[in-house]
């Protein structure tokens, strides 16, 4: 969730997002510059009405079987 009402309309977004998508939304929206290579990609398309990537990956560790879950 981001909150920025200064700068964007209260809406919500159905993009697909991923947590490595905060950081280059987080530099841009303060002004900076996101060094590359980085894994994410800005949302500001989104918080402005346009469009981000169609797919995510995921990636999850925890408490169960001893195998790893992916999706896509």
């Amino acid at each position: 969730m981001i909150s920025a009402p200064q700068r964007y309309a209260p809406r919500r977004v159905k993009e697909c997002v991923s947590l490595v998508d905060l950081l280059p939304t987080l530099v841009g929206i303060g002004g900076g510059e996101v060094v590359l290579p980085c894994d994410g990609e800005s949302l500001e398309p989104a918080l402005t009405g346009g469009t981000t990537r169609d797919l995510v990956i995921s990636d999850y560790y925890g408490i169960g079987p001893c195998v790893p879950h992916r999706m896509v």
